[in-house]
């Protein structure tokens, strides 16, 4: 059946599991995962591996360093998978009293959700369980598999379990999907990023002669003024 032919299916089956994905997000909220603060991301971890269980995921699991995967299976292995991707982490809540909603009780007012990492990004990883949820109960089968994603750590170490997932666990994708918020317009790009390691040399010398030695620091005073510039 054509993508066309399933959506008004897709629609209704939303409308009817509403209620379902936005007390899920309540949940996801209401578990401390803020690794800005050290908090650890296994409790969260666990909620999302229940959830996609009870929604009948061909498979979930969890990697070797913690990344939740739900998978679907497709009908083709000769492509790489797509990827329905979101963190798990959020930052800390700072300074609760300047809160006007409790940042862990993801109460709704005026039709609004408000708390700690709703928007960011744990709104997407609710709708992507749910969205892969559809699928399953509408016994639709993609061309190639579905992974959703939950990624840890991404606010203190942004790349890094994705990475691990690809480089370590041979994860093959031909595409991924990123929930992260954007006032529902499609972004199809990113501009990057790069982050370098970079070894400045000195000399040393006796503090009676600095003349005799180099300061690394004043290499790299120079070369980040020639990045700001």
């Amino acid at each position: 059946m054509r993508l066309e032919e399933l959506r008004p299916e897709i629609r209704d089956w939303v409308a009817d599991h509403g209620d379902e994905c936005i007390a899920f997000l309540q949940d996801l909220i209401a578990i401390p995962s803020a690794t800005t603060v050290g908090e650890d991301e296994a409790a969260i971890a666990d909620r999302i591996v229940e959830e996609m269980e009870a929604l009948g995921y061909d498979e979930v699991r969890v990697d070797g360093i913690g990344n939740v995967h739900g998978i679907i299976r497709g009908e083709r292995d000769d492509e790489g998978a797509v990827m329905l991707n979101s963190h798990i982490d959020t930052v800390g809540p700072g300074d609760r009293s300047q809160w006007e909603h409790d940042p862990y009780a993801g109460e709704i007012e005026d039709g609004q959700l408000y708390g700690l990492g709703s928007a960011d990004m744990l709104c997407a990883m609710a709708a992507m369980v749910y969205g892969g949820g559809a699928l399953v109960d509408l016994d639709v089968t993609p061309t190639h598999d579905v992974y959703v994603t939950g990624e840890v750590f991404e606010e203190v170490h942004e790349g890094h379990a994705m990475r691990y997932a690809v480089e370590e666990e041979g994860l093959d994708l031909s595409a991924v999907v990123i929930g992260e918020a954007s006032e529902m317009n499609v972004k199809r790009g990113h501009r990057g990023r790069c982050e370098l390691k970079v070894e400045i040399e000195g000399a040393s010398c006796h503090a009676s002669a600095p003349e005799r030695g180099i300061n690394p620091l004043y290499h790299a005073a120079a070369m980040l003024d020639r990045i700001e510039g």
